[in-house]
């Protein structure tokens, strides 16, 4: 097959999402198919010597919010036009912006498309603009919706439903599919660490203050904080002395961090889907206390993985952080749950779910492409 992948960027020294989860794609389906990547990121090195038939296709990139929108519609088009010819399918990371040039390039071009859901912003149309605008056509166009879980396709479905999209919902259940994330387990035995690790981008929907007001009351305890963003000024400048913020880390310096870990905490308020940094500590033994939103209690299951909290709970942040720093026969327990339940979205066993779907839309669009060459 000959798959795209549209993608807005590619992970450079950041952690976890979405375009970390489609770079792994795009290798793992270039091992036996050809891969374009269309992205506005410069191209990566090869993630393993088995790679060579993925061609990174630059978008355009303009620094301008309402002209790049604009151009990077157009430019991707007439990339994707140039190669129209030799696509059998497109897959698109996120609703908008890749989503929707997906689905234009179908209604051009011909192209079968799967669209990938990664957060709640794209189907709570109440929250985001461009959501409201542009979801429902993007997810009314699709040929398959991918979600990350179970839980999420049934969020998606109810928030249409809630606004007012009845029909649209029963049209896209009948083309949902759950895509979770996939994982590649480390080569290490895991050994219990001493710290509480955040990973994840600073940003206020991450919710990393309440995790800094529940080390308030866990003074014995030391906080890791990994990543970078628009809210790390103002939280250092709290000033707590159990809190070490490390910036962004990636690599064998991210490895690092996890093997310093006791416990993961990802507070988040909203916009999750099947969060990365939950995969990788729990593929290291690492229980996770986590907010209960979007797909995270599909992974997280209170008191077998790790513990579940309302939003914005410090409290309940802080209680489950001491039940597992003074519990070790608790967190050795929760640490062999973990490596059992991420088994299963080993990329072997995640990998063949988008290849099978891949080639169903193919047969379809060949088998539509023959009818209408016998009616001519």
């Amino acid at each position: 097959m000959n798959v795209g992948v549209l993608t807005a960027s590619l992970p450079s020294g950041r952690t976890g999402g979405a375009e970390a989860q489609a770079l792994m794609l795009a290798t793992l389906l270039s091992r036996k198919h050809n891969v374009t990547v269309f992205t506005r990121s410069a191209a990566p090195a090869p993630l393993d010597a088995e790679s060579g038939r993925c061609e990174f296709c630059r978008r355009t990139a303009v620094g301008v919010p309402g002209a790049r929108f604009v151009a990077d519609v157009f430019g991707t088009l007439l990339q994707i036009a140039r190669r129209r010819k030799t696509l059998d399918a497109l897959v698109a990371y996120q609703t908008v912006i890749d989503g929707l040039l997906a689905v234009l390039a179908k209604r051009l071009f011909g192209i079968p498309v799967i669209v990938s859901v990664r957060s709640e912003r794209e189907y709570q149309l109440h929250r985001s603009l461009m959501a409201r605008i542009f979801s429902p056509f993007v997810f009314r166009h699709a040929d398959t919706v991918a979600v990350q879980t179970p839980t999420v396709k049934r969020e998606l479905l109810n928030c249409l439903v809630q606004a007012g999209k009845r029909r649209l919902s029963e049209t896209v259940e009948r083309k949902l599919m759950v895509f979770p994330n996939g994982i590649t387990l480390p080569d290490f035995r895991p050994s219990p660490g001493r710290v509480v690790l955040y990973v994840g981008r600073l940003i206020e929907a991450k919710g990393v203050r309440y995790l800094l007001d529940a080390m308030k009351d866990c003074p014995e305890q030391k906080l890791l904080v990994v990543g970078d963003g628009p809210e790390r000024e103002r939280l250092q400048a709290r000033g707590l002395t159990n809190v070490e913020f490390a910036g962004r880390a990636a690599g064998e310096e991210l490895a690092g961090y996890y093997r310093a870990a006791r416990v993961l905490v990802l507070p988040s308020l909203r916009d999750e889907g099947m969060p990365n940094a939950v995969m990788e500590a729990m593929a290291r033994g690492i229980p996770v206390i986590a907010s209960r939103n979007a797909g995270t209690p599909d992974l997280v299951e209170d008191g077998e993985t790790g513990f579940l909290v309302d939003p914005g709970d410090a409290r309940a942040i802080a209680r489950a952080i001491r039940r597992i720093a003074d519990d070790d026969e608790l967190r050795e327990r929760l640490s062999r749950n973990c490596l059992r339940e991420v088994e299963r979205y080993q990329w072997p066993n995640v990998l063949p779910i988008m290849e099978e779907e891949l080639r169903r839309l193919t047969r379809s669009a060949s088998a539509v492409k023959e009818t209408v060459g016998t009616l001519r």
